[in-house]
């Protein structure tokens, strides 16, 4: 900036994050982008909760395999010693109750799959909300005004004119279209 230039006044855009935040957010924006925040676990996670969304046999194996056991170890144990205690083994009575029992066991997987499914997908769903809002919600760059400077040729006829009788205002206004405007041009500054 020279003696007679001064400067406009100005918006500009300034960061609102350090370097290193700036790069945290980068890296977070590419990975939503690729379906993660990178991590092996986390990639883990999303694929088994697209297996289980998808209905996957595979998906299911470790939530059922309890429910299983107890039928196999428990109910049905229970319902032979029920019957055998009878004399009624291998009756058609205990065949329907075996039937029942096993429609029971189906209808339980049934519904427990479809529960994992709905709250796969709410995971699912809730792990991109959060990234997506916290990616899109944190603003990078804010406007700020940056005010105007006078030079300081400007700034000496200014105080120039505050001197006995106005001896600024007589440069200032002077034949010809005033001796400030004149140096101003001459000089760089107008």
């Amino acid at each position: 900036m020279s003696f007679f230039k001064g400067r406009k006044e100005r918006f500009q855009q300034v960061p609102t994050k350090t370097g290193g935040q700036q790069d945290f957010l980068s890296q977070m924006l590419s990975n939503l982008g690729s379906g993660g925040l990178g991590g092996q676990g986390y990639e883990q996670s999303i694929q088994k909760l697209l297996q289980i969304i998808s209905g996957e046999p595979g998906a299911f194996e470790a939530y059922e395999k309890p429910i299983k056991s107890q039928f196999e170890q428990e109910t049905v144990p229970g319902l032979l010693e029920r019957f055998s205690g009878a004399g009624a083994r291998g009756s058609s009575g205990m065949q329907q109750t075996l039937a029942r029992a096993g429609e029971g066991l189906s209808e339980k997987l049934g519904a427990q799959r479809g529960q994992l499914q709905q709250n796969a997908i709410q995971q699912l769903l809730g792990s991109f909300q959060s990234q997506a809002g916290q990616a899109l919600g944190a603003d990078t760059f804010e406007n700020v005004f940056r005010p105007g400077k006078q030079s300081g040729f400007e700034r000496l006829l200014g105080g120039l004119g505050g001197f006995g009788g106005g001896f600024g205002q007589a440069l200032g206004s002077g034949a010809g279209g005033g001796l400030a405007n004149l140096l101003a041009r001459l000089f760089g500054g107008g």
